[in-house]
């Protein structure tokens, strides 16, 4: 049994329902203690399946109201997605690169020139199937001339009252506009397949 309802659906020894790990997403028989790696995190009723961590793969953003267990597996999950998002962003080709990455499907690659002295800009936006969220990915600073003009920009231009509130740095308020019409483009192309996604 590979998801969460087939398991808890199933019953053994004497009418007992299995239970699910989602930390090792495995189904376990009852009394099957030394097999199966969870011991408060059982999942033994369908109810209790459209948690967000029931099925694997999944997860909507409710990371600590779980156990330290299935807390520990989802932060490392996660972690190693974030690190493939970093790595990918500053390669030469994004694209192959994203290829390369399982349940990742890309939808956009926006790369722009973000000031006067002609560096670009980069922004992702790609559907995640494994974490189940539509992502979007922006490349940070990319060499050493890139961030002598971000920080003189900062230090002779005052920062841009922000509409959500607070002040940011112009450079990168400057930036986020000029990727913003790609990158909503793209979500917004996207958005009607995957409405049960996190962004």
């Amino acid at each position: 049994m590979k998801t969460c309802r087939e398991c808890a659906t199933r019953k053994r020894w004497l009418g007992m329902a299995c239970r699910w790990c989602p930390a090792s997403k495995s189904c376990h028989a009852w009394g099957a203690a030394l097999t199966n790696p969870c011991r408060k995190d059982q999942i033994v009723n369908v109810s209790s399946c459209s948690s967000p961590f029931g099925e694997p793969g999944h997860y909507n953003g409710k990371l600590f109201c779980t156990s330290s267990i299935v807390r520990k597996f989802l932060l490392e999950t996660i972690a190693i997605r974030l690190l493939q998002y970093s790595a990918t962003v500053y390669q030469q080709n994004v694209e192959r690169c994203f290829k390369n990455v399982d349940g990742i499907e890309l939808k956009r690659v926006s790369n722009v020139r973000c000031d006067i002295v002609g560096h670009n800009c980069l922004a992702i936006t790609a559907v995640d199937k494994k974490l189940s969220s539509v992502v979007i990915i922006f490349r940070g600073t990319n060499g050493w001339s890139q961030l002598i003009t971000e920080l003189t920009s900062g230090a002779l231009l005052p920062a841009v009252s922000h509409p959500a509130g607070g002040k940011v740095m112009a450079y990168f308020y400057d930036a986020f506009n000029q990727l913003w019409p790609s990158i909503w483009d793209s979500i917004i192309g996207s958005l009607p397949l995957y409405l049960d996604y996190t962004l």
